[in-house]
């Protein structure tokens, strides 16, 4: 039980980062960049100064994300698929996900609700049984207004740690620009991540983001990849694809995450997490929602 909780923690904190990344990096739809084969393509600088005027009118970006872990023997250690739901103008996510595969286990047919607010971080198995709250809240716009603030965004281009490009591509049959981002681990022992952090993350003082940090880059064993497919005739981010490897020890991991925009500006229905359960509580409520899908 534990593990399985600990799990979907773990799966929070990956759809938050895939998240923002698919809200900050969209485009404008007004003053789209050049069409592929209608001429040069946009600097990824152009794409840059774009990306903050379609996020003013977005109040609300639907997304699907499949997120698998395959070890060295090729053996799926977890498989996630989620329906995401962003309200940018408060920074409130709310997911459902499937966990297809867990250690090797089939545990489909088991959606766990995730509310992220500012508040806090809650799970449940089943909304009228009630909410677990697992950590304190994470202010996804406070991490982005800090990094805006820092200047970090601005120089990230010029940083030896990145290596970007962009180019013409294809997407399920449609031309697309593709702007692929590879990033050193180390990127994010840079002092203004760290104060990001500090203002997205309450509870948390400098040595334990310090540590936090050091922690998580010793883990990454190669780079950072991201590759993001753009629609040149809306501006829209179709598709985010990151690629991250990781070794606690026991080998290297491999995850990949693929992030499909769906739809955005519908309304949003988001729940509140009401009752609180406390841990034993909640025990018994995962337990039985695993008991009824067969995968307990």
């Amino acid at each position: 039980m534990n593990r399985l909780r600990a799990a979907f923690a773990a799966a929070v904190l990956l759809l938050v980062s895939v998240s923002a990344a698919g809200c900050t990096d969209a485009l404008a739809r007004s003053d789209a960049p050049p069409r592929p084969g209608d001429g040069a393509a946009p600097t990824i600088e152009q794409l840059a100064e774009l990306m903050t005027g379609w996020q003013d009118d977005i109040v609300s970006l639907q997304m699907s994300i499949r997120t698998v872990a395959t070890a060295a023997d090729g053996e799926t250690a977890f498989e996630f698929r989620q329906e995401v739901w962003l309200d940018p103008r408060s920074w409130t996510v709310y997911a459902v996900t499937d966990a297809v595969s867990f250690l090797g286990e089939e545990a489909s047919g088991l959606d766990i609700e995730m509310l992220l607010r500012e508040d806090g971080i809650y799970l449940t198995p089943a909304r009228e049984a009630g909410w677990l709250r697992i950590s304190e809240g994470i202010h996804i716009g406070a991490m982005i207004d800090s990094i805006q603030a820092s200047g970090f965004a601005t120089d990230i281009l010029d940083d030896p740690r990145i290596d970007a490009s962009l180019e013409a591509g294809s997407l399920n049959g449609r031309d697309v620009w593709v702007l692929r981002v590879a990033a050193a681990p180390e990127l994010l022992d840079d002092p203004r991540v760290r104060e990001a952090v500090l203002a997205g993350i309450g509870g948390l003082d400098d040595a334990e983001v310090e540590a936090a940090i050091a922690d998580m880059i010793d883990r990454y064993a190669g780079e950072i990849v991201m590759v993001q497919y753009i629609d040149p005739l809306t501006s829209a981010p179709l598709r985010l694809e990151m690629q991250i490897v990781i070794d606690d020890g026991s080998g290297p991991l491999t995850i990949v995450s693929v992030t499909d925009t769906f739809g955005w500006n519908a309304p949003l229905d988001l729940p509140e997490p009401e009752p609180l359960l406390d841990e034993e509580e909640a025990d018994a409520a995962f337990d039985a929602a695993l008991g009824a899908t067969g995968a307990g």
